[in-house]
Order: C-alpha cells, then structure tokens, then sequence
C-alpha cells in the first residue's frame, strides 16, 4: 500500500487520525472499495497515531490524498449514530428541517438543525471527531451523556430514578461534580470513593449500588473514546465498611405456637371484615412470594393443582402509581 497524506502528522490517537486525515481507497485498478473495508483501513492506526505494519502490509488498495469521500464520512455518520444518545428526528412538515440535541461543555442542552438527516448527522460528526467536547467536558457533564444513554437502554423507570438520587446524595457535592474528566486522575478517584464510603458510613452492599454509577459513566466514556481505560479499574478501597448485624432465624421466624396465634387472628378478622386481605396474609405463610407477586395473583394462574407466578404489581417511582407488569 502506499499512502501519500495532506496536512500534519500529528494525530495523537487513532481516533483524531481518522478526524483529520482525508484520503481515497482505491484498489490498483482505481476501483472504490466498500465501506466496510475503508472502516479497516482507518482502523488500521495504532494508539501512537503510527499505521500497523501488518495491517498495512495486507492492505491491497492505495490511499490518494483527496477531498473527504462519501464512503468515509458515510462511516463516521454510522459510529455518530451509535454513540448519539438524543433521538434524531425527522422534519413535521414538508418544511421542516430534521433536528436533535446535545449537551455542550457547560452541560446545556442544545439544539441543532438540518435540511437533510446526512447534514445534520455532519455536524454531529465535528462534534464527536473533536476534543474540544472532551477537553471541557466535566464529571457532571459525563453522568448527563450517561444517563440518557441509560434511559435509552433500560425498561424501568426506578432504576433511572435511584441512579439521581444516588448521584445528588453522594455525588453533588463532592470534588468531582465540576471537575474536567482530563484532570481527574486515579489517587483523585480513589481519595473520593474512600471518603464518601466514610463520610457516609456506608455498607458495602450501598458501595456497590454507588460503584454501578461509576463504572458505567466510565465505562461509557471508554467507549464514547473519551478515554483509553476506566479509571475505576485501579480504585483500591481502603476503609472499613460499615457492619451490617445480619438478623437471625430466632426473631425473623415465626415457631409453631405464634404462627398457630397469627392464624386464628387472621381468620378472626376475615370473618369480621370479609377483607381478602387478610387470607392473602395466610396464603403468602404457604407460598413465600413477594408483596408485588402476592397481590397480583389470579384465579386463572391456578392450573392442575399448582400456582403460576407470572406477574407483579410494582410501583413506579416517577409518578408514584401502581402497575401490573409480567415477569
């Protein structure tokens, strides 16, 4: 292969090679190779902006200098849609122009615009393809790209909704709310989790649902090529979480005698009431389900002398209201 490049040489990463670099891929017989190919070609560049011998040895096609071709921003438009966590949404009216939004350093929700879906998906391209985002991008701006990304991926609602309860609690007023993700370096991280975990006395079941947020938003940002590796990968904890005194059989049970008295209480009160509340108290000492599985039970999920549990009743947090769903 051989390689004649228009501009500097500067490209620090493989991923700003890609940006910055324009070229054609053709075979020997002037041929366009597919998308699929040009995509290896790019890829082709190691972590030290430096094309990789084999890679290159392999390659059949020659790379011309020349304006961007279609084929390689078609590529970039591909990676553009899997990363761009706002819906992308067509015109209304025959006049209308396609449109989405994204976040800016400052954490702003802003609002771009197109004649067509391929423009509007270029300027998403000089967003994404520049480090500019990055270098302003702050720990609070990364948890934003993350959660909407998460809300695009995930059915309940509770979760998206414990995951800011969480961040407000634990995060929000901590160091890392407004520092720039490339300033915060691993002893800074790790200084923080071990005082959150102190500060908060929490256990290490509480860690571990504050850990899930961490590791996702870098996580995240690895893949968005923000970053190489996840800084979380090197957090030692080294304080002492807080001892949770596990409950034992003897008060969380109930013996022969106190369940014989909880029975009789129970028939006492449906004979008074003629509440089937209190039979579903009885019934759940046989079955053991969840309070949600319990009331969501139906006649019809008796069958041949068995009892199907295929549903629950949960509450969602959001708008505090109660739905049937199937597990």
């Amino acid at each position: 292969m051989e390689m004649e490049q228009r501009g500097e040489q500067s490209a620090s990463s493989s991923r700003s090679r890609i940006a910055e670099e324009t070229f054609i891929c053709r075979n020997q017989s002037g041929k366009r190779w597919t998308q699929e190919f040009v995509a290896d070609c790019a890829c082709a560049y190691g972590n030290n902006g430096k094309p990789h011998r084999t890679a290159l040895e392999n390659c059949p096609a020659k790379i011309e200098a020349g304006g961007i071709p279609d084929i390689i921003m078609a590529t970039k438009r591909e990676q553009v849609r899997k990363l761009h966590p706002y819906a992308i949404t067509p015109p209304k009216t025959e006049s209308g122009r396609w449109q989405t939004t994204y976040r800016d350093s400052n954490n702003k929700r802003i609002s771009i615009k197109a004649q067509t879906e391929n423009e509007l998906l270029d300027k998403l391209v000089k967003i994404y393809f520049s480090n500019q985002h990055f270098d302003k991008l702050t720990f609070y701006g990364l948890y934003q790209e993350w959660l909407a990304y998460k809300k695009t991926v995930v059915n309940s609602q509770n979760t998206i909704k414990r995951h800011e309860q969480h961040y407000r609690k634990y995060f929000e007023t901590s160091l890392l709310h407004e520092r720039r993700i490339k300033y915060l370096d691993e002893l800074t991280l790790e200084s923080e989790c071990n005082r959150i975990i102190r500060d908060f006395k929490m256990s290490r079941k509480e860690w571990g649902n504050v850990k899930g947020i961490l590791n996702g938003m870098f996580d995240f940002a690895v893949r968005k090529h923000y970053l190489n590796t996840s800084p979380m990968n090197n957090v030692t904890i080294s304080v002492k979480f807080r001892q949770v005194v596990k409950k034992t059989g003897k008060t969380e049970t109930y013996n022969t005698e106190e369940l014989a008295q909880l029975n009789n209480y129970l028939d006492g009160m449906y004979a008074e009431t003629n509440d089937a509340v209190f039979l579903a108290v009885k019934l759940n000492f046989m079955l053991g389900l969840r309070v949600g599985e319990l009331v969501a039970l139906k006649p019809g999920d008796i069958e041949n002398d068995m009892i199907h549990v295929i549903r629950e009743e949960i509450r969602n947090q959001i708008t505090n209201t109660y739905e049937v769903v199937e597990h």
